[in-house]
């Protein structure tokens, strides 16, 4: 059932014909009884008539929502034709004439549907008059119950056609509301479509800037090497060859981080701000982070696994920026009180980190009421991990983990003796 609604939603012509149909069917099942009770002497002309009348009325249904003018018109034609031959049947006219008054007003421009609705509604306002006075009262012999039962009839009719007037005006504010609204979250969704893209490109330019910083460190101490080279090339050969194999290493590793950079960057890439900064941070910092965190109320717990060795500089700065975010995130949605766990897994070809919380600080009660979870909001902390993993080739994964903490993992792949 569920099923045939969905479809005749999507298809609101079809649905409109079908029922078109089936009340023009239950019409000649109407007219036919009409013909076949009659007292007198059945007509086959009446008989046509009756049908004609009933297509009339029935068949313009199916264009309510394309042409509710047209369609209100003939329903107008087919009640004042009925009552010239005497074939209406009242019970299914009112049916139909509610729904064309109420397609008016909900699928036109109000200017439009207050000018059709009104002609329309006094022609058939003015035909049940006429019915009235001219063929069911004598004012003159009628009884008072009969008198009675004609005003009751006008009442109960302009009561219907106010009411179809009223609900066609409802529901075409409802439905101009709803596509406002449609029209507002597709630009919403729009910019923050700009936003998230804006992020990327932040993020990278901020990548770029760092990588430079680490490049920029490893030729300066290439040039402080070679200082040194020149000045014991004369007097120690040898320990010049040392001195000479360490600029070596540097000047690959330094090519292998422009590499990456420029191969991740592509089109979006920029130019990073000249000078030579210090090293940025690595996990050689993570102790102290952590102490940084305790103190504003993150219990952090260390956990290395594995064998350790000193990773590329890139490297070493992206994991360390995942964990610093991946951390806060932490202390910002869960609160103070919340206890994570970092987990540093060193294999022969990656390394992992992985970061979970029991997002519980703001619901272990430091009052009498627990604080609530502050709703979502949209931020860039994601992006920013998400990229710089990306950026040498690893994976990158966060969800919800068991209860109300979160899970942040991310794997950076590392070549055999990555230094």
């Amino acid at each position: 059932m569920e099923d045939v609604r969905n479809r005749l939603r999507r298809h609101p012509v079809a649905a409109d014909g079908l029922a078109a149909a089936v009340v023009f069917a239950l019409g000649l099942l109407s007219v036919r009884t009409a013909y076949d009770v009659t007292v007198a002497t059945p007509h086959r002309f009446r008989f046509a008539a009756g049908v004609a009348c009933m297509a009339v009325l029935c068949l313009p249904l199916s264009v309510r929502r394309r042409l509710p003018p047209v369609t209100l018109a003939c329903v107008t034609a087919s009640v004042v034709g009925g009552t010239v031959f005497g074939v209406s049947d009242e019970g299914i006219v009112a049916t139909v004439a509610f729904i064309a008054i109420y397609s008016v007003g909900a699928y036109c421009r109000p200017r439009v549907a207050n000018w059709a609705r009104g002609v329309c509604i006094g022609v058939l306002f003015g035909d049940l008059l006429w019915v009235l006075l001219f063929r069911q009262l004598d004012l003159g012999h009628s009884k008072a119950s009969v008198v009675g039962s004609g005003l009751l009839s006008v009442g109960s009719n302009l009561f219907f056609f106010v009411a179809a007037w009223a609900i066609g005006d409802v529901a075409r504010t409802a439905r101009e509301r709803a596509a406002q609204l449609a029209e507002r979250n597709a630009e919403v969704q729009a910019a923050h479509e700009v936003i998230a893209q804006q992020a990327v490109l932040d993020e990278r330019v901020r990548i770029a800037r760092e990588v430079h910083d680490v490049v920029a460190h490893h030729v300066s101490v290439m040039g402080v090497q070679a200082g040194a080279a020149r000045r014991v090339m004369a007097r120690s050969p040898e320990q010049a060859a040392e001195v000479l194999s360490g600029i070596e290493a540097s000047s690959r590793q330094a090519v292998v981080e422009l590499q990456r950079l420029l191969g991740f960057l592509r089109s979006d890439g920029a130019v990073p701000e000249a000078g030579v900064a210090p090293p940025q941070p690595g996990l050689w910092a993570l102790d102290a982070m952590v102490a940084q965190l305790h103190e504003a109320g993150l219990g952090v717990t260390v956990e290395r696994r594995g064998d350790e060795r000193p990773l590329p500089a890139s490297v070493d700065l992206s994991a360390y920026r995942v964990v610093q975010e991946g951390l806060t995130n932490a202390l910002k949605h869960g609160g103070a009180g919340t206890r994570a766990t970092v987990r540093l897994t060193y294999a022969p070809d990656g390394l992992r980190l992985e970061i979970v919380d029991d997002g519980r600080g703001r619901s272990n009660g430091r009052g009498e009421r627990p604080i609530a979870d502050p709703p979502a909001a949209p931020g860039h902390g994601l992006v920013g991990m998400r990229e710089r993993v990306a950026l040498h080739g690893g994976r990158f994964t966060a969800a919800r983990g068991r209860g109300s903490g979160f899970e942040v993992t991310a794997d950076f792949p590392l070549g055999p003796g990555s230094q």
